[in-house]
């Protein structure tokens, strides 16, 4: 009995051997089954999530070149009111010396009125034909007054066109911003 029993104890040794064996190789395979099927879920999720992000990416860009664009036509419409007002402040700079030089030609004038003698009535009307050609020359300036005021006019009605001044309305480009 006693070698009998040295070989039931030698198996079920050899048994308990197997059995940690195989429940270590289940253990092994089932984590790379795992391991597999967690990598192609990380893959699927990435790729979700590359492609949320490009296509996110691409709405912002699309964002960011309509704000480019309007900035752009907002510029170069701030350029033209620049150059109108300009052309204005010239114009009203034109007419405000001419003015300017009527009031002191006039103001010399009214020193010599009434004239007393000959001499003094030639220089009077010599000023009073000065004054004219001084009005005619502002009347001339006011005409050129006239086209600079109405470029700026309908660069103003132009302003009232815009929705404002970035060609956008509140909140626009924030759902392509977040």
């Amino acid at each position: 009995i006693g070698p009998l029993l040295a070989t039931a104890a030698q198996s079920a040794a050899t048994a308990a051997l197997c059995y940690n064996i195989a429940i270590s190789t289940t253990l092994i395979l089932a984590l790379f089954v795992l391991g597999y099927v967690g990598r192609d879920v990380l893959a699927s999720l990435l790729k979700r999530l590359w492609t949320a992000e490009i296509a996110q990416h691409e709405k912002a860009a699309d964002a960011f070149k309509q704000m480019e664009e309007r900035m752009q036509e907002t510029a170069d419409w701030l350029r033209s009111l620049a150059n109108c007002s300009e052309k204005l402040i010239e114009a009203v700079e034109e007419v405000q010396a001419k003015a300017q030089e009527l009031q002191e030609k006039a103001d010399d004038t009214e020193d010599m009125y009434p004239p007393e003698g000959p001499e003094a009535a030639t220089s009077f009307s010599e000023h009073m034909g000065g004054l004219s050609v001084i009005v005619h020359d502002l009347r001339e300036e006011s005409l050129n007054l006239m086209p600079a005021l109405q470029l700026m006019k309908n660069q103003v009605e132009n302003l009232a066109l815009m929705p404002d001044l970035s060609g956008t309305r509140p909140g626009d480009y924030q759902g392509a911003l977040s």
